[in-house]
């Protein structure tokens, strides 16, 4: 069904805006955003968008606010935060606080916590980048005070629905903009290869590369845009709270377009024909090929564009001719189905280029009338339009354009696009502002006492108090000023209007950060003071106001760096050897068959993940491990992704194994969080040990605080952390972190298989090892190898080259590390294949002088440092 034929649901939902700069958020509310959200020069995830200085913030907070409609401003820091950048991190956040914006999108724990406890009045949302994708995901980030979610992109409408209908937390849910192709949050790809950290903002887009076996490459994960015009009754009915739109990289044309089209389909005003010529706005401006993704079902495979790459256009005719002129120029011949003109631009997908070939219209010719009319002489013109050299030509006209110099050979009948237009650009004006002109002020309580010898003033903010947090409780009092002034004050002719003149003069704050809330006026003998001496006393008091403030505000933050400092841990002493433990990971009990007594010494624990369909099978192989180690050291671990349609068998299979003594778990997501922490709650209150694995990204003490707080055991460091970052952890969490040494990790996790690329089309019957499963090696246009892995038609892709800091093993020691880490998961292995890793790994702690690299793996960001 078309958007502008569904029925209208007038139930109010917010339509929240990207704001890649002040232009874009101006755009955004002029066209009828209820929100807009927006980064700081640091920690956004879109740390290449322009972003916002303080100064900006303010303004567009300022301008939001000030509408007949009040408009909200949510600002991300949406980031993992490493040690050093803590204070950094306290002093943005102190500044936002101070900025009256309406919430903070967060992604890193660390931040979290800081938030939740020394800026208690600033509302949470959970970022996207938390990966947070079921019920139990959201109702733990409620339990934990997230005011709302920002759920998945690859959700369903059904599992929308589950989720919007719990109480007390709100949904915000993508509607427009770029796709992934890895779950937001879960994607190592660029940081691992380039050092350049997707979870930090500075994606390489890695993805949009080709990639293939032998000499044949395509994009395969390369991704349409999401739009779902057609779905908003349906969202709306699901009872979500925000429909999001992507596009903190896009232009404030870009975003005009965009809110323009969603704002209209939202309000029900929106003829079908108009609505076409709205989305056309939009693919013009900027837009890959649409999809609804997995909206409707999780089965959708038209969500890649597996052939071209980048800004495609609207379509507005094909090439019918090129024509080449006796001078050697060369023209495109092709009826335009909407008007063009001089500057415009045009594309054309060309066979064998990876990207539309593009160029701006310099000359322009109409030849004949409506299309499909012979261009011969006599024919008459389109309505309206002249023939030959013109600046616009008509819809429907025969025209020509001349093709640069170095254009390829563009077949006939291929689709024009137009990919930028001049008309357009003009269309979406929107209001700017004088800068300064709006600005989020302070409330100030003003007293004003004039006797005959001199005025007295007082100047103090209000609800200052407010925004302390617990760090603060024993700081500094409210933020006050006062000026005294002696004088010669006599009787005024007339009381009332120095009372008005007294008000107006300390209404008048000007370029200030404060705001007149209370003028009281004390002047019991109506003394006459002259303007010019009240505005004199009036900028004395308010500047002494903002030092008070600035000094508040720095002795604030300093309390706060105080209770964030990390403290010291104290290994025990011994020798680093003798210290270090270890933990394995796999999700094939059986690759361990080959282990001998020897190799069992000094492991701490084993971890074996439990796929979603975990039967008798699964149970057995556990019973082996357990049999080898002893049930004590255990652990059982859930897998990172838990859609709605797995977790039914995954919740028995919790029960099952916890009510048969397996009470030692390890959760890689909130999910998995909420589900272990419901089954001891269902089991009568079983004491379930859970251990944090590393998707739930700790890179700074403060987030490791805060997942202990919530009951973790131990957590694992992050693989996509440096070494200098680790050693700082490590100072602090000695034996409750994990050192990941060995591991194929994920560099992208997703739904949307690639197979069917090379000839499969097995919907969800996937097994791992099977033939035709499938774990085919492809090879980047740069020459980097990944590997593919099928999971139930769930995609793990993995670095052809495992990860592997074994060379750094004696280093990590002697910083503290107790606990080291090999995972054996996604990849066919062999049981002596991972022996014989195994062995290599350990061999350490019997000869130091055995130390090095293992040949073909690769130790990411451990030397080069994390961007």
């Amino acid at each position: 069904m078309h958007p502008a034929k569904c029925p209208v649901d007038k139930r109010p939902i917010e339509l929240l805006a990207p704001a890649g700069g002040l232009e874009a958020g101006y755009a955004a509310i002029h066209y009828g955003a209820d929100a807009v959200y927006l980064g700081l020069p640091r920690f956004s995830a879109r740390a290449e968008a322009a972003n916002f200085s303080f100064d900006d913030v303010a303004a567009i907070t300022g301008y939001a606010h000030s509408r007949e409609v009040r408009r909200r401003v949510y600002v991300t820091v949406n980031t993992l935060v490493q040690e050093g950048e803590l204070n950094e991190l306290v002093e943005a956040l102190a500044a936002v606080s101070a900025l009256g914006v309406d919430a903070v999108i967060v992604q890193d724990w660390g931040a979290y916590r800081i938030l939740r406890r020394h800026f208690p009045a600033l509302r949470l949302h959970a970022s996207t980048q938390l990966a947070i994708h079921n019920r139990p995901g959201v109702e733990l980030a409620r339990e934990l005070g997230f005011a709302r979610v920002t759920l998945a992109r690859e959700l369903t409408l059904e599992e929308l629905a589950d989720i919007a209908a719990l109480p007390g937390v709100e949904t915000e849910v993508f509607i427009h903009g770029a796709l992934c192709y890895s779950y937001s949050g879960l994607c190592l790809y660029s940081s691992l290869l380039l050092g350049r950290s997707g979870n930090r903002g500075r994606c390489a887009y890695l993805c949009r590369d080709q990639y293939g076996r032998g000499d044949e490459r395509r994009f395969v994960f390369s991704m349409k845009d999401l739009a779902l015009p057609e779905y908003v009754p349906q969202l709306r009915r699901a009872g979500v709270t925000a429909l999001k739109i992507e596009g903190r990289m896009k232009s404030p044309l870009y975003v005009a377009a965009a809110v323009n089209y969603y704002r209209q389909l939202l309000d029900g005003a929106l003829a079908a024909e108009k609505a076409q010529a709205l989305a056309a706005d939009i693919q013009t401006i900027f837009s890959r090929p649409w999809t609804n993704l997995f909206l409707p079902n999780r089965w959708n495979r038209n969500v890649i564009e597996p052939d071209y790459v980048g800004h495609r256009g609207h379509p507005v005719g094909r090439v019918e001719k090129i024509v080449r002129l006796a001078s050697g120029e060369m023209r495109l011949r092709f009826h335009p189905s909407q008007p063009l003109e001089v500057h415009d631009g045009l594309q054309m997908d060309v066979p064998g280029l990876p990207r539309p070939f593009g160029f701006a219209v310099e000359r322009l010719r109409v030849l004949s009338g409506a299309a499909g009319a012979p261009a011969v002489a006599g024919e008459p013109a389109v309505a309206g339009a002249q023939k030959g050299l013109v600046f616009e030509a008509p819809a429907g006209a025969l025209v020509e354009v001349a093709l640069p110099g170095d254009h390829p050979e563009i077949p006939a009948g291929a689709v024009v696009y137009c990919a930028s237009s001049q008309e357009i650009k003009r269309r979406y004006r929107f209001e700017t502002p004088k800068p300064g002109l709006f600005r989020l002020r302070c409330p100030v309580n003003f007293a004003v006492h004039v006797a005959p010898d001199g005025i007295r003033v007082t100047a103090a903010l209000v609800g200052a108090e407010e925004e302390r947090g617990p760090a603060e409780e024993n700081g500094a009092g409210a933020v006050a000023a006062a000026v005294a002034l002696p004088g010669q004050f006599h009787p005024a002719r007339a009381a009332d209007q120095m009372r008005a003149a007294i008000e107006q003069a300390f209404g008048k704050l000007g370029a200030t950060r404060f705001a007149a809330a209370q003028v009281t006026v004390h002047n019991p003998q109506a003394c006459f003071v002259p303007v010019s001496l009240l505005n004199q006393v009036r900028r004395q008091v308010t500047d002494q106001l903002e030092a008070r403030y600035q000094e508040a505000l720095s002795a604030r933050i300093a309390l706060i760096k105080a209770a964030v400092a990390p403290r010291a841990y104290a290994p025990a002493a011994v020798t680093p050897q003798a210290a270090i433990r270890w933990c394995l990971k796999t999700d094939q009990g059986d690759w361990l068959a080959g282990f001998e007594d020897e190799d069992w010494q000094d492991v701490d624990e084993v971890v074996l993940e439990v796929p979603p369909d975990a039967a008798s099978a699964f149970d057995a192989a556990a019973r082996r491990v357990a049999a080898r180690i002893g049930a004590a050291r255990l652990r059982l671990a859930l897998p990172v992704i838990m859609r709605r349609w797995e977790q039914a068998a995954i919740r028995k299979t919790i029960r099952r194994l916890a009510g048969a003594g397996w009470l030692r778990w390890q959760a890689a997501n909130p999910g998995a969080w909420g589900l272990l922490r419901a089954a001891g709650a269902e089991g009568g209150g079983a004491e379930i040990d859970i251990s944090a694995d590393w998707p739930l990204f700790v890179l700074n003490h403060m987030a490791a605080d805060q997942v202990l707080a919530m009951g973790a055991t131990r957590l694992a460091l992050s693989p996509e952390d440096d070494g200098a970052n680790i050693r700082r952890l490590l100072a602090a969490l000695g034996d409750k972190a994990a050192v990941i040494v060995y591991q194929d990790t994920p560099l992208m996790i997703s739904e949307i298989c690639v197979l069917p690329a090379v000839g499969c089309d097995r919907r969800g019957t996937c097994r791992p090892g099977e033939p035709g499963s499938g774990e085919p090696v492809l090879t980047s246009s740069f020459g980097e190898q990944v590997r593919v892995i099928a999971r139930h038609c769930r995609m793990v892709v993995i670095n052809e080259k495992p990860f592997c800091l074994a060379q750094h093993i004696p280093a990590l020691a002697s910083a503290g590390a107790r606990i080291l880490r090999a995972d054996f998961m996604y990849r066919t292995y062999t049981a002596d294949k991972v022996r014989a890793i195994w062995r290599r790994l350990r061999a350490w702690q019997v000869d130091p002088e055995l130390c090095g690299t293992l040949p073909g793996t690769q130790a990411g960001n451990f030397e080069r440092g994390l961007r």
